[in-house]
């Protein structure tokens, strides 16, 4: 499996969570006499928290990887230039 998968199953589990998560809560209210239980409330605020979880650090590695690449680019930039004017010297 590629980065590219896992970050999609990544995603989509993290989407899933936070849907179950207000489906349950939605359910449970109507279903309750308009009260939610406070097992349900646990389990939502696990799936959001694992949502955060995996968005943030999907969002803070794709960052990061960009900043890196961006870095390196310009330092091979600069290296090459000084190489060719060396070399015209």
């Amino acid at each position: 499996m590629n980065t590219n998968n896992k970050d999609t199953v990544a995603v989509a589990m993290a989407v899933i969570m936070v849907i179950s998560g207000i489906f349950l809560s939605v359910a449970s209210f109507f279903l309750n006499h308009y009260t939610i239980h406070e097992s349900i409330l646990g389990y939502v605020g696990e799936a959001l928290a694992f949502a955060g979880c995996i968005f943030g650090a999907h969002m803070y590695l794709k960052t990061k990887f960009s900043e890196m690449r961006a870095d390196m680019e310009s330092k091979i930039a600069s290296l090459t230039q000084k190489q060719s004017e060396n070399e015209k010297d």
